[in-house]
C-alpha cells in the first residue's frame, strides 16, 4: 500500500519545497516500509518519468538524508537505489547543465559527509553516467 501511494506522490511531485516537504512527511512517517518505498522508487525510475520528475525524486531524497539517521533504515535501503537513479538522471538529463544540478546534490553529499567518501565517488560516476563497477 505504501508503495503504491510513493509512486502516486512521486508521480506529481513538484520542484517546491512544500511538494518535497510533503513527500519527505510521508517517507518519514513510513520508516519500517523502506525497502518497499526504496523499490517503489526505482520502478518509478525504470518508467522513465523524465529528467525533471527524477531530478525531484533526487531532491526528496536530500533532503531526507539530511534528517535520517546516519545508520538508519532510510539510508541504509535507499542506498543501493541510488546508483540507478543518478544514472537514469544522467541518460534524461537534455544538457550537461541538467547534468551539473544532479552533480551539485552528490558534491554536497560528500561535503557534508552523508555518505563515506568512496561510496560518493561511487554515486559521482553514476551522475555521470558511468556503468555500475563490477561486483
Amino acid at each position: 500500500m505504501a508503495s503504491a501511494e510513493f509512486k502516486a506522490l512521486l508521480a506529481q511531485l513538484e520542484g517546491t519545497k512544500e511538494s518535497i516537504g510533503q513527500a519527505k512527511k510521508f517517507l518519514v512517517e513510513r520508516l519500517r516500509d523502506t525497502a518497499a518505498l526504496a523499490a517503489a522508487l526505482r520502478e518509478h525510475v525504470e518508467a522513465r518519468p523524465g529528467f525533471t520528475k527524477v531530478l525531484y525524486a533526487i531532491y526528496l531524497l536530500n533532503d531526507v538524508f539530511f534528517t535520517a539517521d546516519k545508520d538508519g533504515p532510510f539510508r541504509r535501503d535507499f542506498l543501493p537505489e541510488l546508483g540507478g537513479v543518478l544514472r537514469a538522471a544522467a541518460a534524461a538529463a537534455p544538457d550537461d547543465a541538467s547534468k551539473q544540478k544532479v552533480a551539485r546534490v552528490v558534491d554536497l553529499w560528500g561535503a557534508k559527509k552523508v555518505f563515506p567518501a568512496a561510496t560518493v565517488q561511487t554515486l559521482k560516476a553514476a551522475a555521470n553516467g558511468e556503468a555500475p563497477p563490477p561486483a
